[in-house]
């Protein structure tokens, strides 16, 4: 379950960063996706289920 969110957030993660090319909202883009892959360990940290 955890992977396959993970490979979905890295795969929109590569076509996202493949059609932004400026380099400050790849960074921001980049920092959201890294926030949303630690909130989404924690919440599947505290509920496995």
């Amino acid at each position: 379950m955890v992977v396959a969110i993970l490979l979905c957030l890295g795969a929109i993660w590569g076509i996202v960063t493949g059609v932004v090319q400026h380099r400050t909202a790849r960074i921001i883009v980049s920092t959201m996706v890294l926030i949303l892959v630690i909130a989404g360990w924690i919440y599947f940290s505290l509920n496995p289920y």
